[in-house]
């Protein structure tokens, strides 16, 4: 039973998750950031089940399912029908006269750049509604026109990503698999002088920017050299909203500029250069049932996350639950800064680097509950080398990387 957005019933007591029953083991570890303001923090470790090597642990919930270990990076389109960028628009411009949601058949829909929905640019449009995920399939095989600054991470994804919602409230994508086919991976070799080497793409797959109440249900993201599906909010007033939040100045109905409420259900997200699923300033963000799998890059240890709520950014009782977070090439579960966040119900199974990681980087950390969940290692899936290291001295001695890890 959840409420009118398809959410799962989440208790809460003022404006924090509440702190689940104790009960069995539990595990609260208490951690002092004498860097930050505010820094009194818990995180509350409970009835969790950590597993190595390649045995399968119990079933604890939803988040358990199939393995997708032997998932690629393609989507057979071979027998459905094409239609042109000129289709595509076509259907929106029926769904923006019409203020409703821009349905679209079984088919491949080729987009030659990418489709943004805000005040100018489709603005009537509610939605979009596919036949399903691998049904309904848009390709886009455009290139990006500016790389990702990796020296101050300000680079705007919105005219680069495929599918973008702004500022939209109520919007609703479902029923579709989105597929860049661009330029994925470039060398830090090439570009020297970066201080993060492992971002150099803008392109996101499905991009909702400061939304409130929408909802990502059913949909399938893959080859994006930025993330797969990301809800954010970025600009001037976000960056006043979350100086004041670090000064302890305002409280989360302070945060106004955030995206709020949104959710991303059901979802499958796989082979995107940064992350499966990503939160960017949220406030009361839902995360459930997804899978995300081989996000990152092979050669690549800098960065890779199934689920990751971002750096650098005030995200306020988001809930990533009954998820599957597997064979991603850095962390399965991962929280940059967050300043209340619970992870329930999920399994992590076969990440390279840790099966969760907990930090809290920019701004005061106040409870994390991890609950219930199933960290399953992998010692065969690991990077010897890095692809702007040079070898190591001996390698043959390189250990597995603990599968939960906390440090602020």
């Amino acid at each position: 039973m959840g409420n009118k957005n398809g959410k799962p019933p989440i208790e809460q007591g003022g404006n924090a998750t509440t702190k689940p029953a104790e009960q069995g083991n539990t595990a609260p570890v208490q951690v002092v950031d004498k860097g930050k303001v505010n820094a009194s923090k818990d995180i509350y470790a409970m009835e969790n089940i950590l597993v190595g090597g390649n045995i399968i642990g119990a079933n604890m919930g939803v988040g358990f399912r199939k393995s997708h270990k032997e998932t690629k990076p393609f989507v057979d389109v071979s027998n459905l029908k094409e239609y042109t960028h000129a289709d595509v628009v076509k259907i929106l411009d029926e769904a923006n006269a019409a203020k409703g949601v821009a349905k679209f058949p079984a088919g491949v829909f080729k987009l030659n750049k990418g489709i943004r929905f805000n005040s100018t640019s489709f603005p009537n449009v509610k939605g979009i509604e596919g036949d399903g995920m691998g049904r309904t399939v848009f390709i886009a095989e455009y290139e990006q026109s500016e790389r990702w600054n990796a020296n101050t991470n300000l680079t705007d994804a919105r005219p680069q990503s495929v599918i973008v919602a702004e500022e939209k409230d109520g919007f609703v994508t479902k029923d579709c698999t989105i597929w860049y086919k661009g330029t994925f991976y470039w060398s830090p070799k090439d570009y020297p002088g970066n201080i993060f080497t492992s971002y150099f793409g803008s392109v996101h797959g499905l991009m909702y920017d400061a939304t409130t109440n929408s909802v990502i249900d059913g949909v399938e993201v893959l080859g994006a050299n930025r993330c797969g599906i990301i809800c954010s909010a970025t600009g001037d007033e976000i960056n006043k909203q979350n100086a004041k939040w670090y000064k302890g100045e305002i409280t989360k109905d302070g945060l106004t500029a955030h995206g709020r409420g949104n959710v991303v259900k059901n979802c499958f997200s796989h082979h995107n250069r940064v992350a499966g699923i990503m939160g960017q300033n949220q406030v009361d963000m839902q995360v459930f049932n997804n899978s995300a799998h081989y996000n990152g890059h092979e050669k690549d240890g800098g960065t890779g996350y199934g689920v990751v709520l971002a750096s650098g950014s005030v995200n306020v009782d988001c809930v990533i639950t009954e998820n599957l977070v597997e064979r991603n090439y850095r962390k399965g579960l991962d929280v940059h800064d967050a300043y209340t966040s619970e992870f329930r119900n999920n399994t992590s199974r076969g990440n390279r680097f840790f099966g969760i990681a907990i930090e809290g980087r920019g701004y005061p950390l106040s409870k994390c509950y991890i609950t219930r969940n199933v960290f399953i290692q992998d010692p065969d899936f690991r990077l010897a080398v890095d692809d702007d290291h040079t070898a190591w001295t001996d390698s043959k001695k390189l250990r597995l990387l603990p599968m939960v890890c906390c440090t602020f």
